[in-house]
């Protein structure tokens, strides 16, 4: 069976050693102008160097990293995934192609974003949902689209282009320390054959579903 080891942490977190492996990887984070995106670019592949060691049992820096002609971050070793959302972050391993998003909960900024987010196909499904819950499902729709947008690992991001009736995801609901809730999608071509393992971390909790 085929198998996604997903940490979920908020941060920032207290961390063994400043440097990042590789060396690419530090140096893209130093030329970061935006602070607050160099901050979570940081933890998130302390993260990733974390969730290697403890799932794959890996020196992690015998992993070779490396670029794709898309530009995504990729290793021989394994598949990975990584997200954000306010103070939260995700990465996730396989051992065969996936995706995974988190995003901070907001039914109204998603509802009024509906036009750019949904097809035509969801559109219709989303106006047979009772109105107060329309805002939440697209919130969730949107991290189906991201999710998807990752597992396809190429071109460019349209989330109204595309589709997630009939793609093969699962959403959970986890919550920050203060209380805040985020939707954490997982898409995959066969998750029905897949094991997922959850690991919550530095004050994450699972949220009411």
């Amino acid at each position: 069976m085929s198998y996604i080891e997903i940490y979920v942490s908020e941060y920032p977190f207290e961390v063994e050693s400043d440097s990042i492996y590789p060396i690419e990887r530090q140096n893209e984070i130093k030329l970061c102008k935006n602070k607050s995106v160099a901050e979570n670019k940081f933890y998130v592949w302390k993260l990733l160097e974390y969730a290697a060691i403890k799932a794959k049992e890996l020196n992690f820096c015998d992993i070779k990293f490396y670029k794709n002609p898309n530009g995504k971050w990729q290793c021989d070793n394994f598949e990975f995934s990584l997200s954000h959302s306010g103070n939260i972050i995700a990465v996730a391993l396989s051992d065969k192609p996936f995706g995974i998003d988190v995003e901070l909960k907001n039914a109204a900024r998603f509802e009024k974003l509906s036009n750019k987010i949904l097809t035509e196909a969801e559109k219709e499904k989303v106006l047979s949902i009772p109105k107060i819950k329309r805002g939440e499902a697209i919130n969730k729709l949107w991290t189906v689209k991201e999710a998807s947008f990752k597992l396809r690992g190429a071109g460019a991001f349209i989330p109204n282009k595309i589709e997630t009736w009939g793609k093969t995801f699962e959403t959970k609901t986890v919550k920050s320390d203060s209380g805040e809730e985020y939707f954490l999608t997982v898409v995959s071509s066969d998750l029905q054959s897949t094991e997922l393992n959850l690991t919550l971390m530095n004050g994450v909790k699972y949220g009411d579903e």
